[in-house]
């Protein structure tokens, strides 16, 4: 063969390798594609930009430490690390701060879980359950929600939940010592980025040991390789609680069943895709819808006034029905891998529902993500190998059927979003309050009384304003006197304007009133500076000063 056809015969295997990608990258396109549709709606809420904080003057880190000698963040809390934050510092040094800035890095970050997702599923069990799982997670409304808004954060758990499952089948296969290394970098890294990601992470191993125990058998090369990655992923965790007497566990590590059936209730929902309706999305009873604007609202509207609500996708029968046909796959090569997902997500949300305090909300439950989808689409695959002709056309019906469930409840949310707007913290009002606060005198001390305000105006700000905390004093029902003294010396701030969410949206139920009463026994009264209004003209933010 000459040297032109044996070129030619490359170009098209490396063309035929491309192809065999095509449904992971028509996936990414869609969920980027959607995500695009979804990102300019809400304003910054809270702990979606808290990661920021620490590069702009002012920022709050809960622990630093002396690199080259430069201060470097390391913990924002004690349970979540300043990875974000470092991915962030070259990005926001020449980004403005901005809804692409802020969101689409992370974006990007979900887009690499499912491509990484699609080879998992696609060595696991074959080409049709890479197809079947990549669009499902793709059009998953809280894969999706809580991806592109990040306020868990999730974004980087779902990518280096995938990495160490990726890693951890290819060293199962190849027993190469720098797989393990990086399997284990990675789940130390997982750690770092937050502490909750022990939940999935045990659950894998869990899993792994149950499922493949010889991968597991010790030695000494394999300890060594990963605890090295371990420690170098984990080591800033590592070093915070060395040195702060294993604050991250004695905090949080408390555990309790009464919890069991609420927790319960929002992986429910988490799973069909209610969960984030009156969280981040406004009910259908908020005041002043606004009518279809934009051609995608438009769309948007129409196809919920032809389809009908819904506030829920169709996964919660398919979860059910892969359970029923696990028995009947027994003898199959499903079988492994829908064992694997079921152990490991049995196990994580165990220790999710025991926790005190800590897996109650979407956030929470969406870190056993994306292993409910592996289960439900290596069952859909596994049903259309049946020996039997019609399998192949049942499974693929199956797996359209889901994923119009899945963008039909979509389409719910953001029909929800564009006419009612985002409801609590997440509203696009912050964005006017920015503005309005940016118009007073340059170092007006601005005293932020109530939660979901400060972290958005320092990062919008970029550190720039003079912004106080001024929460405590009031929370308590019946102030103590530390409160009083507390509150004495806010209120004495010469110039000060203070900014509270209205009564009716306060975070902090009745701190506005509790403010106000013991500001009027010090003799202050409320001066009105200005009413900030979200995109639907309801009031959101006040704006006032403290007057004697």
């Amino acid at each position: 063969m000459t040297k032109f056809g044996k070129t030619i015969l490359s170009a098209r295997a490396r063309l035929r390798s491309l192809l065999r990608w095509w449904p992971a990258l028509a996936g990414i396109l869609l969920f980027g594609l959607l995500c695009m549709a979804f990102l300019p709606y809400p304003g910054f809420q809270n702990d979606e930009v808290l990661f920021a904080q620490p590069l702009f003057a002012g920022g709050d880190t809960l622990y630093t430490g002396r690199l080259g000698g430069v201060r470097v963040p390391l913990m924002l809390l004690d349970y979540l690390g300043a990875w974000k934050t470092w991915v962030y510092a070259p990005i926001l040094k020449h980004w403005p701060v901005s809804v692409d800035s802020i969101r689409l890095p992370v974006v990007l970050v979900c887009g690499l879980t499912l491509c990484i997702f699609f080879q998992l599923l696609h060595s696991l069990h074959g080409r049709r359950a890479a197809i079947a799982g990549v669009l499902l997670l793709a059009t998953d409304s809280s894969f999706l929600l809580t991806g592109a808004f990040d306020w868990g954060p999730v974004a980087f758990q779902h990518f280096f939940l995938v990495a160490v499952l990726a890693l951890g089948l290819f060293f199962h296969r190849t027993g190469r010592l720098w797989v393990l290394f990086a399997a284990a970098f990675c789940a130390g890294l997982g750690l770092w980025d937050k502490a909750l990601f022990f939940w999935p992470l045990s659950g894998v191993c869990l899993a792994s040991i149950a499922l493949a125990p010889a991968s597991w058998k010790p030695s000494r090369r394999k300890v060594l390789a990963a605890v090295l990655g371990f420690s170098l992923g984990a080591l800033p965790l590592l070093y915070f609680n060395a040195t702060h007497h294993l604050e991250t566990f004695a905090s949080n590590g408390h555990f309790t069943l009464a919890e069991f059936p609420g927790k319960f209730q929002v992986l429910k929902q988490t799973w069909n895709g209610s969960i984030l309706f009156g969280y981040l999305i406004n009910e259908e009873s908020a005041a002043n819808p606004r009518a279809p604007e934009t051609t995608i609202e438009r769309y948007s509207a129409a196809l919920h006034n032809a389809a009908g609500t819904h506030r829920t996708n169709w996964m919660t029968p398919a979860l059910l029905a892969a359970l029923l046909l696990l028995p009947f796959f027994w003898r199959t090569a499903a079988r492994r891998p829908m064992l694997f997902a079921l152990i490991a997500c049995a196990a994580a949300w165990f220790q999710m529902a025991v926790t005190r305090n800590a897996g109650g909300s979407a956030h929470h439950a969406v870190l056993l993500w994306p292993l409910p989808q592996a289960f439900v689409a290596v069952a859909i695959a596994q049903a259309g190998g049946a020996r039997w002709k019609a399998g192949s056309w049942l499974s693929g019906a199956l797996a359209l059927l889901l994923l119009a469930g899945n963008l039909l409840n979509l389409n719910q949310c953001f029909f929800q979003l564009a006419r009612y707007g985002a409801a609590g913290a997440w509203t696009d009002a912050s964005r006017s309050l920015y503005v309005g606060v940016s118009k007073l005198p340059a170092g007006t001390p601005l005293m932020v009384a109530d939660w979901g305000i400060n972290s958005t105006l320092a990062v919008m700000g970029r550190g720039r304003l003079n912004l106080n905390v001024a929460i405590d004093p009031f929370k308590a029902t019946v102030p103590s006197n530390g409160d009083r003294q507390a509150a004495r010396q806010f209120f004495a701030r010469k110039d000060a304007a203070w900014v509270h969410f209205i009564d009716s949206r306060e975070q902090f139920s009745g701190i506005n009133g509790r403010l106000a009463r013991m500001a009027a026994a010090e003799g202050y009264h409320k001066k009105v500076i200005m009413h900030i209004a979200d995109s639907n003209g309801r009031p959101v933010f006040e704006l006032f000063r403290l007057l004697r």
